[in-house]
Parts: C-alpha cells; structure tokens; sequence
C-alpha cells in the first residue's frame, strides 16, 4: 500500500523546489539583461579594436554566465527539495488517493528535469564555441604576420546585418575571411566541395551555404565603395 501522506509530502517539496529554482533562474536572467543594457560602451574600441574571435569570445562569456547560472539553479532546486520535505509538518486538506499524489509528484519530476536539461545543452554549445573561439585567434594570429607586409586586418567586422570574422586590406584589394569550425578537435579531411549550393569541408556534415558568404562580402564591397567614393569589390 502506498502512504499517502508521505507521498504528497514528497510532492510539495517537488512542487516548492522546482518554483523555487525557477524564480530564481528567470531573476538571474533579468538581473544579466539589466547588466547589459546598463553596462558603458565605447564604440570605438566596440567597432574598431577588435581582436580576433572578439565576437565569440564575447558570446562564451554570455554562455559561460547562463550555465553557472542554471548551475546555481540546480543547487537551490536541490535545497529547497531537502528543506522543503524535512521540515514540512502539516498534512496537505486534499483528500486524494495515494495514485493522484503519485501521479502529481511524477508530473513535477518531470517537469524539474528542464534545469538538468539545460546545463547538459549549454555545456555541449560551450564545448563547440570554445573551439570555434580556438580557431578564429589562430586564424587572426595567422593573418597578423601578413600586417607587416602593407595589409590591414580587421577581426569581426560588422556589416549591416552581417560579421565577417576577418577583412585584409591591402594594396591589391580588400578580402573577407570567414572561420569554419568542422569539429571539435576531430581530425577532418583537408579539402572541400561545392553541392547543391553548400561548401562541404572534407567528409565532415559539416558545411556552409554559399550564398550567405556571397552576400557577406557583398556588404563590404557596398560599405567600402561609399567610403572610397567609387565601385568597389570585396574577394571571398
């Protein structure tokens, strides 16, 4: 036989924990959002100085701050789960069958698993960006021995609605280079493919739509003729 009484107070201390831990995530998030827009900005080093990766350096700090977030999260919900059952003495006033109390408490356990769920996603989506962070400095550290050379770089250019992880400017015209990440780590083949529209690197899934870099570099070429005063153009 199951205890009903015992069951329902597992279940509000389910119920306590997981609205708990949420308040105090969505209070997390809007306390991060005000920071941000409160936060001082100075457009010239926010547009012109960048370093190479700035952007994704810049998103995996908002990352990093998202996971130790919900991490926190997770300790509260763990908490107040411990707290709000051990202390809890008063009988709930329902008078339900144990199988209702049990089929509300599996409810809200299921519903608790978004936390867990998050910290699992944004611990794989830091592990890709932190690479991809690896990848533009070295590309931007590549692109720096060529400065010498009578070549400007730019890192994280942006252009209308468009970055450009890095712009040479150089005598014989301006180029855009962008970084494409294929992996974490994995050693992938070194050559790449056109099909159906799409740049495919080695035998990786991973790919790149043509048009998109098209129309990145269109932008610049559209930016740098108003700035020259005359038709200019852009290479990919």
């Amino acid at each position: 036989m199951m205890d009903a009484e015992l069951i329902s107070r597992i279940f509000c201390a389910l119920a306590i924990a997981l609205a708990g831990s949420l308040l105090f995530v969505a209070a997390g998030t809007a306390w991060m959002l005000l920071g941000d827009k409160l936060r001082r900005r100075n457009p010239f080093a926010e547009y012109i100085l960048h370093e190479a990766g700035h952007r994704v350096r810049r998103n995996l700090k908002d990352l990093d701050r998202r996971y130790f977030l919900y991490l926190s999260g997770l300790l509260v919900y763990l908490l107040l789960l411990l707290v709000a059952f051990l202390l809890q003495r008063e009988v709930l006033p329902f008078d339900y069958p144990a199988w209702v109390w049990l089929a509300a408490s599996v409810t809200v356990g299921v519903a608790s698993l978004f936390i867990p769920f998050q910290i699992v996603k944004l611990k794989r989506s830091r592990s890709k960006l932190a690479y991809r962070r690896t990848a533009n400095i070295a590309v931007g550290h590549a692109l720096q021995r060529i400065a010498s050379r009578g070549y400007n770089i730019y890192h994280d250019v942006q252009v209308g609605n468009q970055v450009i992880d890095n712009v040479v400017i150089g005598a014989k015209g301006a180029y855009a280079i962008n970084v494409f990440v294929l992996g974490n780590g994995h050693k992938k083949s070194g050559t790449a493919r056109l099909s159906d529209s799409n740049l495919v690197f080695g035998n990786a899934k991973t790919s790149a739509p043509v048009g998109v870099s098209v129309n990145r570099t269109s932008a610049l070429s559209k930016e740098l003729s108003k700035v020259i005063g005359q038709i200019g153009r852009a290479h990919v």
